[in-house]
Parts: C-alpha cells; sequence; structure tokens
C-alpha cells in the first residue's frame, strides 16, 4: 500500500490540492531488522523535511518524543539544538524536491532518537507523478 497524506493524517484529498502539484514516491526503510520493516508514502514534491519527518511518524508508527534529523549528501537537516557537534539547517526550510534532484544515488537518510539511533534510509523512487483528481467518464 502507498501512503498518502490523507491516509496519514486523515486530510480530506480536496483539502491538499490547491494547485496541480506533482508528487514523489518514497520508500522508507528500517535498517538493521530483520525481516526488513519498510513504507512506501507519496507526498507533495514541495514539502519540507520537517513535514516529512511527521509523514515518517505516523507511517512507521512513531510517537514522535524523540529528536531527528535528514542527512543529505553530507548536510544535515533537524532542529538545531545545543548539543550537536556539527552544523544543522533547519528541516523546515528544505524542500524535499531540490534534496531529491541534488542525490548521487537516489537515498538519503533519516535518524530517529539519538539514544537508540533508529537509521532509515529514504529511497526516492519516482518523482513527477501528477495530480489525482478524478475525472469524468465519457459516453460509450
Amino acid at each position: 500500500m502507498v501512503w498518502t497524506l490523507h491516509h496519514l493524517f486523515g486530510i480530506p484529498a480536496k483539502s491538499l490540492i490547491k494547485a496541480p502539484m506533482p508528487d514523489i514516491r518514497l520508500r522508507i526503510e528500517l535498517l538493521d531488522t530483520d525481516p526488513l520493516v519498510w513504507r512506501r508514502v507519496l507526498v507533495p514534491e514541495q514539502i519540507n523535511l520537517h513535514r516529512l519527518h511527521e509523514v515518517i511518524q505516523a507511517a512507521m508508527g512513531w510517537e514522535d518524543c524523540h529528536l531527528f534529523e535528514f542527512e543529505c549528501n553530507g548536510r544535515y537537516y533537524g532542529e538545531p539544538d545545543d548539543w550537536s557537534d556539527r552544523p544543522i539547517a533547519l528541516a523546515r526550510n528544505a524542500r524535499l524536491k531540490i534534496i531529491a534532484a541534488r542525490l548521487k544515488d537516489n537515498t538519503f537518510h533519516y535518524l530517529y532518537d539519538f539514544g537508540d539511533d533508529w537509521i532509515h534510509r529514504i529511497v526516492v523512487e519516482a518523482t513527477g507523478f501528477g495530480p489525482r483528481l478524478p475525472s469524468k467518464r465519457e459516453p460509450a
């Protein structure tokens, strides 16, 4: 099953689309699990990484009670804090569309819970899906 914002958050589909916007399909894999735990989600390409964090939380069943960060091509995004030993850009200022276009191998990583180190590999499977709007059937 492909999870969408409608499925994850119960948002009416009509309220998600203000203007046609392509989507990105992601495969989210929780590493170091046997069997591999993974989810597939479809998100708007303009989503920021903070909102993507919320999508991952819902899709994986996490409760959003720990810190997180994304690592994309050696750059880190999250919520900067006093304990970090490296520069962290604000996740809410980074758009998935821009990140995805710069990926070398269509993958980036998401770390949740710095104590337990739940590392997720995120694979950009496909981009450019058009909005899924119902269409009227032509008479035969």
